[in-house]
């Protein structure tokens, strides 16, 4: 399931260079990296494009490769030092240090666009009040505490007590940083579940089996969801953003 890291990349690029980590990979991510961006640059201009032009370019078609993309960056970059005979982290390997690394580079900008989000969302709101797609001011507030705390994909299916929980609740102010919360909690499981991963034998069937496991839990999520709220658009949300549904990929 996870190839093992040696000393240098072909070109020579380590997998620090690429996930920001200090350790050597055997595999130039460059490319990896590329197709990454243009995963990130199709999910962009879906949003533009749906927006401005009236075009549905199926930006969601791109999430799960980006997701899988950078599960395995960051797994050639982690792979040797969290391997041990025994399944847990060797000494070369600090998860604290591991945690705070992915911290450091993902929740200060994600904070900041959360701020201006509540910012542009509440100004909003003042000039065109009761407008389609504002939430209140009330839920902006507590959808941007919750923001803080990256619990907003967590509320599955707690939230149905809400008017309009697409909009109020279910997504931070800055509503694109969804993604965000998503893939913590994949930092958070990752230096328990690679030495585990690293030890399974049957790759193929390994594959296979996480392939329906997300599988599984989208329609489950879904299903509960709609039912729930009765409202379709929510239910797909939830299901395509609740963390655990989107771990099997990472």
């Amino acid at each position: 399931v996870v190839p093992k890291p040696a000393a240098q990349t072909s070109g020579g690029q380590t997998a620090e260079d690429c996930s920001g980590q200090a350790t050597r990979g055997s595999v130039d991510t460059t490319a990896l990296e590329g197709l990454r961006g243009l995963a990130a640059l199709h999910v962009a201009g879906g949003h533009y494009a749906a927006s401005f032009l009236g075009a549905d370019l199926a930006p969601v078609a791109s999430m799960s490769l980006f997701y899988l993309l950078s599960g395995f960056v960051v797994t050639l970059g982690y792979a040797k030092p969290a391997e041990t005979a025994s399944g847990l982290a060797s000494d070369s390997f600090s998860t604290k240090r591991f945690l705070r690394n992915r911290f450091a580079r993902l929740y200060p900008s994600y904070l900041l666009f959360n701020t201006l989000g509540l910012i542009t969302m509440l100004a909003h709101g003042v000039i065109q009040p009761g407008s389609p797609g504002s939430p209140s001011p009330r839920n902006l507030m507590v959808s941007f505490a919750m923001a803080v705390f990256r619990v907003n994909v967590w509320l599955y299916p707690l939230n149905a007590w809400i008017a309009d929980p697409l909009t109020s609740l279910l997504q931070p102010p800055d509503g694109v940083s969804w993604t965000i919360q998503t893939m913590a909690p994949f930092y958070l499981f990752f230096p328990v579940l690679l030495p585990w991963l690293r030890s399974v034998r049957n790759a193929r069937s390994a594959i296979v089996g996480l392939y329906w496991l997300q599988l599984v839990i989208f329609i489950a999520v879904y299903t509960t969801g709609v039912a729930v709220v009765e409202n379709f658009l929510w239910g797909f949300w939830v299901a395509r953003s609740w963390p655990l549904g989107r771990l099997p990929i990472f």
